[in-house]
């Protein structure tokens, strides 16, 4: 344990996996707030937000979200995602044509389209266009969102973590176009669902089904729009950020990369070519590869929680500190995945330490890439369903390696906050193998 000050504000931060597990499951009641919070008047979307909320309000809208997200809805999402499958593939396929069979991509712009894509079907009902060259796509509009490295970690963190000086300066977390662009969507789509009586089998429909008034019927656009706005916040840039350097990883090891498209390929065969929601969940080696990926980048790499109620933290070496309301305690997610303490070799990846026979041996605790908990990510799920479908579809036909537009290594950039974005620009050739 270690002590420090954030202004005034006491902090602690923990290693020790029991303590860990302690703060974010056994006594989860006095540590129930995430130190993250948003102005609701400047950011009335995310201010429903489970990661930003806590008490009933998150307790209500967490529910709603894991409703809109069952194991039933998923199947639905994966019937989408075979849409923006066939749009991605004909997208690469468009670019090798181009190129006498390959191509160099920036991977990150590549796979943002990607996720972008599946948000706007899944979560605002619409054709996003985010794989075609038109002016006005939904990817290029959210994209605003998430400005460049430096600049981008500045406003996050002063919205996110320093509210009392982001309401001061007016900063928004969600530019005010994002905003009206959600709103008038939501809008539109529900419009046009009412004039024609349609009831699509979606996550847009399960929400408005939650957000109807029991009295009147009528349905609370804010509340819909606000829950469309956190499927995108856990399934847009914290996705294509991990598929990023997923696909790296995959490059950079060519013994990964042959083992995994047999696997893809074993599965396309056994569901007779199509990428259904059975085919991602058999696909166990991917998920080691995923799992060893964001043991090494992490896509948030630490975690914040705020004491509630005053709690003696007692540690594996007999220390103790007694944490009253208001401290932090922050845990290092990054630091606790690279720790030779819990990992042999710990810099080197291997998706082999996620095998069936070596994951038993690891304590829970000392991998939290999703955190764990009450509070763990609530978009979890898709965001692997999706990153499994895009990793099939590219390596299906296409070999990948790293271009020599990459400066090497890449690791996570120093000024990153909210989210872990790359210390460089990834750029892959992509290669047709057809």
């Amino acid at each position: 344990m270690i002590g420090f000050y954030n202004f005034r504000t006491p902090g602690l931060i923990i290693r020790d996996p029991e303590l860990i597990k302690t703060v974010m499951l056994t006594k989860f009641n006095n540590f129930n707030k995430n130190t993250s919070s948003l102005d609701p008047h400047l950011d009335p979307l995310l201010t429903n937000d489970p990661f930003f909320t806590s008490g009933l309000k998150w307790k209500t809208n967490r529910a709603i979200l894991m409703n809109a997200l069952s194991g039933s809805r998923l199947k639905l999402i994966a019937i989408q995602l075979q849409t923006v499958c066939e749009k991605f593939s004909s997208y690469i396929e468009e670019q090798t044509s181009m190129s006498d069979g390959d191509f160099s991509v920036n991977i990150q712009q590549l796979m943002s389209r990607f996720t972008a894509e599946l948000v706007a079907i899944a979560a605002f009902g619409i054709d996003g266009k985010s794989f075609t060259n038109e002016s006005e796509t939904f990817a290029l509009t959210v994209k605003s969102m998430f400005p460049p490295v430096g600049v981008g970690e500045i406003i996050g963190i002063n919205t996110i973590f320093l509210p009392f000086l982001a309401k001061i300066l007016r900063i928004r977390f969600m530019p005010k176009n994002v905003d009206n662009y959600f709103r008038q969507i939501i809008n539109c789509v529900l419009q046009h669902r009412e004039d024609t009586g349609e009831i699509a089998q979606d996550f847009l429909q399960k929400v408005v089904d939650l957000c109807k008034n029991e009295n009147d019927n009528k349905v609370n656009k804010n509340a819909v729009t606000s829950h469309a706005a956190s499927f995108f916040l856990n399934g847009y840039e914290t996705s294509s950020l991990t598929l990023s350097f997923v696909t790296y990883r995959i490059a950079t090891d060519p013994i990964v990369q042959t083992k995994l498209r047999k696997e893809i390929m074993d599965n396309f065969e056994k569901y007779e070519g199509k990428l259904t929601y059975e085919f991602i969940q058999e696909m166990k080696y991917m998920d080691q590869v995923i799992k060893e990926s964001m043991r090494l980048t992490p896509t948030i790499p630490y975690l914040a929680k705020i004491c509630t109620k005053e709690f003696k933290l007692v540690g594996s070496d007999g220390l103790e500190c007694t944490v009253y309301p208001g401290t932090e305690i922050i845990i290092s997610t990054i630091g606790l995945h690279r720790d030779p303490t819990f990992w042999e070799n710990p810099d080197v990846f291997d998706p082999e330490r996620f095998s069936d026979d070596k994951r038993r041996n690891y304590h829970k605790f000392i991998y939290l890439p999703f955190g764990s908990g009450p509070k763990s990510c609530v978009g979890m799920r898709i965001a692997i369903m999706q990153m499994k479908a895009a990793l099939a579809t590219l390596l299906k036909n296409y070999s990948i390696e790293v271009d020599e537009k990459t400066k090497e290594p890449v690791g996570i950039h120093r000024l990153s906050g909210f989210t872990a974005t790359p210390s460089n620009e990834i750029w892959l050739r992509i290669k047709s193998i057809k």
